[in-house]
């Protein structure tokens, strides 16, 4: 071996190893324009993306938003930091709750948690988070106590349920959930900051002008749909003007409740109500019973007024026919007529009347023709 090796020299070793070292730098350059090569590869493929058949995609460039929005389907952007896409479910109804606790949201009304989230932001931005409070405990529970009294504050829109003053002067509490669509996503995106909390503003200002005008009876009663009809056209009235880019599909009024001090008095009320309405009830049925009877009645007693009165006619009325009949023969048979009816009222008279005859035989005539008496007698 030393043989082998005895004849090189330092140049040779060192033209050996700067080899081996070009050789090793070679293939790290290949790896690393491989990986380069790869990493934009992949950088280039990443603008690829999939909007769902219920989204619109908002494109930025450098910032700058695109006039377009994306369609639903397999889209391209510029690869990131330079293009981004925001997606917005412009065909899903969104909801914002109002006097719902954060603890009691279901499934369906999770949505209002952001609410919650932006009201806990709105109040920390209060507060001037580079201010220098080296030195300065007292201050800092100053700022603790106020947030607490901003956030307590601020749970009015997210509370056990909004108060409200009703048209007769009684306070009633609300829990309701707001349901709106996007009509114009980069407005809800980048024309303003918090619309749900926007949102839950408008509708406790628009509960509270309808429940000034509505008594506590008719809203816990037969206003509810009248009150929710008119909170959301007040709400899209109110919102327009601030270019949110949404529109207030309807307001459904979960529960509405006295506050808990008065709600005995609230039941006492109510049990009052019903039996009321329970005594109504029954006056109204008996109405509907005894009226029908005596109409009953009194159609018979005019059906049998009538029939007697038809009766009466008839008869009156062939009397006077049957007279009139005698009066024609009367008038055209003259002093005949007159005779004839005088010996059959006499034969009719004398037939019940106990008879004496004086004079003559059982079988002559007798005569009892009767004269009548002087003119002037009186008789």
């Amino acid at each position: 071996m030393k043989q082998l090796f005895r004849g090189w020299s330092w140049e040779h070793w060192y033209n050996l190893a700067r080899e081996d070292i070009d050789a090793a730098f070679a293939s790290v350059r290949r790896a690393a324009l491989i990986a380069m090569w790869a990493g934009i590869g992949l950088w280039v493929l990443s603008g690829f993306h999939a909007i769902r058949q219920d989204e619109v995609g908002v494109e930025t460039i450098c910032g700058r938003v695109l006039r377009s929005v994306e369609q639903p389907g397999l889209r391209y952007r510029l690869p990131w930091p330079m293009g981004s896409v925001r997606r917005v479910a412009m065909q899903r109804q969104q909801r914002v709750t109002v006097g719902i606790p954060k603890g009691g949201l279901t499934a369906a009304a999770r949505r209002g948690e952001t609410t919650q989230a932006a009201l806990d932001t709105t109040v920390a931005d209060q507060f001037d988070p580079d201010a220098d409070t080296a030195g300065s405990k007292l201050d800092d529970m100053i700022k603790e106590g106020q947030q607490k009294n901003l956030k307590e504050g601020a749970r009015v829109l997210l509370g056990d349920g909004l108060p409200l003053v009703t048209s007769d002067h009684n306070v009633i509490q609300v829990q309701a959930v707001v349901q709106y669509i996007i009509k114009d996503p980069k407005l809800y995106i980048y024309g303003s900051e918090g619309a749900e909390l926007m949102l839950s503003r408008a509708a406790t200002a628009a509960l509270l002008d309808q429940a000034a005008t509505t008594s506590v009876d008719d809203l816990l009663t037969t206003a509810r749909t009248e009150v929710q009809s008119n909170v959301r056209q007040a709400m899209n009235g109110s919102l327009r003007p601030y270019g949110l880019g949404v529109e207030v599909a309807g307001i459904e009024l979960q529960k509405v409740f006295p506050p808990e001090a008065v709600a005995a008095s609230f039941r006492s009320v109510n049990t009052a109500r019903e039996e009321m309405n329970t005594i109504v009830n029954e006056a109204v049925q008996y109405q509907q019973t005894v009226v029908p009877q005596a109409q009953g009645e009194a159609d018979k007693m005019v059906a049998e007024a009538q029939a007697y009165r038809s009766t009466r006619e008839a008869e009156a009325r062939g009397e006077a026919s049957r007279f009139n009949g005698v009066l024609r023969e009367f008038a055209s048979t003259g002093p005949l007529t007159g005779e004839r009816i005088r010996l059959e009222t006499m034969e009719r008279t004398l037939q019940k009347a106990n008879k004496v005859q004086v004079g003559g035989s059982a079988r002559s005539p007798l005569n009892i023709t009767i004269t009548p008496p002087p003119p002037g007698s009186g008789q």
